[in-house]
């Protein structure tokens, strides 16, 4: 039994695994983490389960002070906070210094690379930002794109301009020219990160893949996955609607497989 964190930009969240099976988990906004006493949640739905290992994603050390504290309180165990690697688990990182790349980025590829096994694969992470991450059937990586989130895109583009102002971006399917300013800011934002997720997959049929997936995930990850469906109905590309799939958990699955392995 293991307790898995992924401790992001956004959120603290984490679960409890047993074998395939997952316990209990939860999440909570970094923003309402003040103190130690806030991590209290975790431990009370977790109960008299002792985990045996503690694996940690973390792209902030903000609180890794007081889950440290916690933890060998709670199970005299210290968590063990994953690191990006140039090789595991089959996958070879592209990056020059592999300590530059967030290791949650890191974990999803190797969960994903795990799932699709020979097949090369695209990694889209829709959060705080989009993330997409190219691998080839051979595990090699091909390298990546990081731009803003929706939400980041939206806030800029807001605070930036003086005649560009309304609540919120619509998460309809309409991705039509806007006529009004509602209408032109909803689309565009997400025909921008769209347009990155196919110029991605042009970079990895470039690189010599001819069989591949495509995994979404993040919060705008599922949303966006149903606009890029909808987009391959539409250019009549079939072969890819079977490949593509949204995973909720690809950290999580990164943190498991590791914990497993080492």
């Amino acid at each position: 039994m293991n307790l898995e964190i992924d401790m992001g930009n956004t959120r603290f969240k984490w679960r409890l695994k047993d074998n395939k099976k997952t316990i209990v988990g939860g999440s909570v906004a970094n923003k309402d983490i003040h103190e130690a006493a806030n991590f209290n949640e975790m431990f009370v739905a977790i109960g008299q389960n002792q985990p045996l290992k503690i694996g940690v994603a973390s792209v902030l050390n903000k609180h890794s002070d007081c889950l440290d504290a916690w933890c060998q309180k709670k199970w005299n165990l210290m968590p063990h906070y994953l690191k990006v690697s140039a090789n595991d688990l089959g996958v070879t990182n592209a990056y020059i210094d592999v300590e530059q790349m967030g290791v949650d980025r890191w974990l999803a590829m190797l969960a994903a690379h795990s799932e699709v096994g020979s097949q090369a694969c695209l990694i889209v992470d829709c959060g705080s930002a989009c993330t997409v991450d190219m691998i080839l059937a051979d595990g090699a990586h091909l390298g990546g794109y990081i731009v803003p989130g929706l939400q980041l895109m939206k806030n800029s583009l807001f605070r930036d301009t003086d005649r560009v102002k309304l609540d919120d971006v619509s998460y309809d399917s309409d991705l039509s020219p806007g006529k009004t300013t509602q209408q032109a800011v909803s689309a565009g934002l997400w025909v921008m990160q769209l347009g990155l997720v196919n110029l991605a997959l042009e970079r990895l049929l470039d690189g010599g893949a001819s069989d591949h997936c495509i995994f979404f995930t993040g919060g705008n990850g599922e949303h966006l996955l149903s606009l890029f469906r909808q987009q391959v109905l539409v250019s009549s590309n079939n072969e890819l609607v079977s490949r593509l799939a949204f995973r909720s958990d690809l950290v999580f699955d990164g943190i498991s497989l590791l914990l497993e392995s080492h």
